[in-house]
Parts: C-alpha cells; sequence; structure tokens
C-alpha cells in the first residue's frame, strides 16, 4: 500500500515543506519499524512539485492511477494542497481519493471538503488569535503588511473581522508599497502584522527603518519558519517576531512531541521545527485512520472512515468533532529570541 505525499518546493515555500516532509518520514519510517499495521507495511512516497498547476495535476493523475495508493496525506503548501483540492472536487466518482491532514490555509468548517480532511487551524483562526492577543494585551492598534498581492486578496478581510471583534484599528499597507524599500517604521504603532513566507518576512525586517531606542514586535503566521529565519540572518536587536503554530510548541512535554523529538534524532540530523512536527502530526492522523479502516484496506474504505468524523487524540493533539463540525482548532504562539533560540 502507498501513501502520497504532494509537496511545493519553489523557493518561497521549500523551507516550510522540507522541515514538514522530515516529520511525516519520521513518522512513516517509524510505523513501518514497529511493523507497520498488522504486519503490513506503507510505502511513503513523496512527490515534489514546483507549485506549477500542471506539476501538481500530474502529480494528482500518477497517484489516481496508482492502484496502490490509498491516500495523499500530507500535502504542502497551502497553494498545492488548494489545488489537490480542487482536482478532488472536480474527479469522476470512481476516483475518489481521500486527502488527509493537508497543510490548508482555509480548511473547511466541517473539516471535510470532497475528500478532504483537514485537522490544522487555517488561516482565519491564526489571525484571530494573533488579533485577541494582541487585545488582551491592551495593543490599540497595528499595522497589517500583505507579502504579496495574493496574500491581500485572500487575507484582508480576515484581518477586518478578528479587528472589528477585538477592537482593534488597523492600518494597511498594500504588497505594492513594500517594493520600493522597507517598511517606515511608525513609533505610535510597535506592533506589525506580517501576512507571508520566511523569505519575505527576512527581506522585510532587515529593511524595516527602525529609529535609535524604538522596539517593534512583528506578528506572523504558521508559514514562517522561525529557525530558517534565525539562521539567514542575525535579527534585528530592535526587532522580535513572534508567529502562530498550528501544533503545540515543540519545547513542550506532549506525549506526540517526545514522539516527534526521538523519532527525529533517531531518524535524522535535524532539529526539531513547527512544521516538521505538523508533518509528524499529518502522517500519524493518517496512520490512525487506516487503523480505524475496514479490511481489506482501501480508498473507499479509508473515505467511509474518515467521513464518520470520530475523535482522535494523537498524543496530546486532539482532532475533535460536534455534530459534524470540527471544533479542535489549536493555535499557540512562538517567540524567537535576539540569538536565534525559538522559546515557547
Amino acid at each position: 500500500m502507498v501513501v502520497t505525499q504532494v509537496v511545493d518546493m519553489s523557493p518561497q515555500q521549500q523551507d516550510v515543506s522540507r522541515d514538514f516532509i522530515a516529520g511525516s518520514k519520521a513518522a512513516w519510517q517509524t510505523f513501518n519499524i514497529k511493523g507497520g499495521l498488522r504486519g503490513k507495511k506503507f510505502q511513503h512516497a513523496v512527490v515534489e512539485t514546483d507549485g506549477s498547476s500542471a506539476a501538481v495535476k500530474s502529480a494528482w493523475n500518477a497517484a489516481v492511477a496508482d492502484p496502490r495508493c490509498i491516500a495523499i496525506s500530507g500535502s504542502v503548501g497551502s497553494a498545492v494542497s488548494e489545488q489537490l483540492s480542487a482536482l478532488q472536487a472536480s474527479a469522476a466518482s470512481g476516483k475518489a481519493l481521500p486527502i488527509v491532514a493537508p497543510w490548508l490555509h482555509n480548511p473547511t468548517d466541517k473539516g471535510s471538503r470532497d475528500g478532504v480532511f483537514d485537522i490544522f487551524a487555517g488561516q482565519h483562526q491564526q489571525v484571530e488569535f494573533a488579533v485577541r492577543s494582541l487585545a488582551i494585551m491592551g495593543v490599540p492598534r497595528v499595522v497589517t503588511i500583505f507579502s504579496s498581492a495574493l496574500y491581500e486578496q485572500q487575507s484582508r478581510s480576515q484581518v477586518e473581522k478578528a479587528a472589528s471583534a477585538t477592537r482593534i484599528a488597523v492600518d494597511y499597507v498594500p504588497a505594492t508599497e513594500l517594493s520600493g524599500g522597507g517598511y517606515k517604521y511608525r513609533p505610535d504603532v510597535p506592533v506589525v502584522l506580517f501576512l507571508g513566507g520566511t523569505l519575505e518576512l527576512h527581506e522585510f525586517i532587515t529593511k524595516m527603518a527602525m529609529p535609535a531606542g524604538r522596539q517593534c514586535y512583528v506578528i506572523a503566521l504558521a508559514d514562517v519558519n522561525l529557525q530558517v529565519l534565525a539562521q539567514m540572518s542575525k535579527i534585528p536587536s530592535q526587532i522580535s517576531v513572534v508567529a502562530t503554530q498550528v501544533v503545540p510548541p515543540v519545547t513542550s512535554g506532549t506525549a506526540v512531541v517526545r514522539e516527534y523529538r526521538e523519532a527525529l534524532s533517531r531518524l535524522f540530523d535535524e532539529e526539531p521545527t513547527p512544521q516538521g512536527l505538523a508533518g509528524f502530526i499529518a502522517a500519524k492522523f493518517t496512520e490512525a485512520a487506516i487503523a480505524r479502516s475496514a479490511q481489506p484496506w482501501s480508498r473507499s474504505s479509508l473515505l467511509a472512515t474518515l467521513r464518520r468524523q470520530e475523535d482522535s487524540d494523537l498524543g496530546g493533539f486532539n482532532v475533535l468533532f460536534n455534530k459534524g463540525m470540527r471544533i479542535s482548532q489549536y493555535v499557540t504562539q512562538t517567540v524567537i529570541a535576539r540569538d536565534g533560540r525559538v522559546l515557547r
């Protein structure tokens, strides 16, 4: 049996995808080392793409055509997962292929969409969490930076809704205004909400015009890999970076985190990251769903199991449902220290 993972290795996405793949590999290799499922081992096939529609469609067609393939699990990044979801929706009924635990910024409220079964909090929940945390701290105003026109199109309404609910005033800097240089820091707005990837955030903070004696907090979302950001260059001492995460902190004692760290240290020379932990959890969720499915294992039996929307406890990461609605949408925040250490 084969489980396929379709990933986006384009320059803007590869830092997230690389860690996500490592986490998934660690989970599947551990699963097979322990004997698989009732003695049956599963092949974890990684299909790298450049993120283009042609490449994603080719990967989808190959997976659908492979009779051994039982699911697409842990697709990453969000653009690839969206394309796979669209292909799933337009597929003939006889070619239904479960898309399990994708890295998807705009997941469905019910946790499934035409055979797509997401488990991670989307961008809406991350923005809401970030804005609410600012409101709790008494921050009255925030500047929102969109790294691209696409991010602005996808995310502006989400920011507006979250700001309205918390009564935080928001200033918007369109992506077009960043092309000519860095953001000119405003002393009356010490907090910036940044929507974009790691490379874009690195370019942004290195070009920020900061007056002496001022401190700025940059809030990013889960598509930012803080470890990679710290490795690219030293973060200016006047800037603190905080990123939302959709998995438990990699420094926590949660059972699934301990299992991930142990597998990673045993199999790979890799540092634990939130994106890697997400890949590990995606694989664990898929393994658990297959284990609950009726034999002989097949796409249809796995789809039937996933559509029952049963609660899952993956060692402290819970996927819970209530009357068909997914009610567990885990979000937390991680801070990067000035010396590059990632803190809770």
